[in-house]
């Protein structure tokens, strides 16, 4: 594991558009919700460059975690899993499961009642923070802008992994998605 956090700061501590994502990559504690969320920025950043043997390094690693009841730590973990279930198409039922199964967590029946409608509310694409991703692009700065479209994805990933459960669909997803991960991807090529 520890072999995974040096590679993930000799890949992008220095190189754009990256830097700003990484420029603060000190804690390797699972445990962390900090650690977590770099770890999952490192795998989407992998994904990006075409890297899916590290991105799938770092897959391994938080797919050995399991949900604890701490969403300041699950988001992250969810993050990577939906950007799995991307590249697998949508189509790992046990993947799915995994996220799914967090709603029941815990023998408090009203808390998970809670959970589905806030869920649900997801689905509907209620987490959606378009205007952070406009901003960076107002700024015109290519490392703000990857920073933000990251956590944006990961949103419209977890929409599309589950759009089957909403009676609402976002028509635009797919466009969404391919929007998005083409403009890092131009971004990339100035590098």
């Amino acid at each position: 594991m520890e072999n995974t956090f040096e590679k993930i700061r000799q890949t992008f501590e220095n190189k754009k558009p990256f830097i700003y994502i990484f420029q603060h990559f000190e804690k390797t504690d699972l445990n962390d919700p900090e650690t977590l969320k770099n770890l999952m920025m490192a795998a989407y950043s992998y994904y990006f460059l075409e890297d899916l043997n590290s991105m799938n390094e770092i897959f391994a690693i938080s797919s050995q975690l399991e949900f604890d009841g701490d969403y300041n730590k699950w988001t992250w973990v969810e993050g990577i899993i939906v950007l799995k279930l991307f590249i697998d198409n949508f189509k790992n039922e046990e993947l799915k499961q995994k996220i799914l199964d967090t709603l029941d967590y815990g023998n408090d029946e009203s808390i998970n009642k809670i959970k589905n409608k806030a869920f649900q509310r997801r689905l509907l694409g209620q987490l959606l923070n378009k205007n952070k991703v406009e901003e960076a692009e107002n700024k015109n700065d290519e490392n703000l802008i990857v920073a933000s479209i990251i956590p944006y994805l990961k949103e419209l990933f977890f929409i599309r992994s589950f759009k089957e459960l909403v009676k609402s669909e976002n028509d635009n997803l797919e466009s969404e998605i391919s929007e998005n991960i083409l403009k890092v991807k131009k971004f990339l090529k100035n590098y």
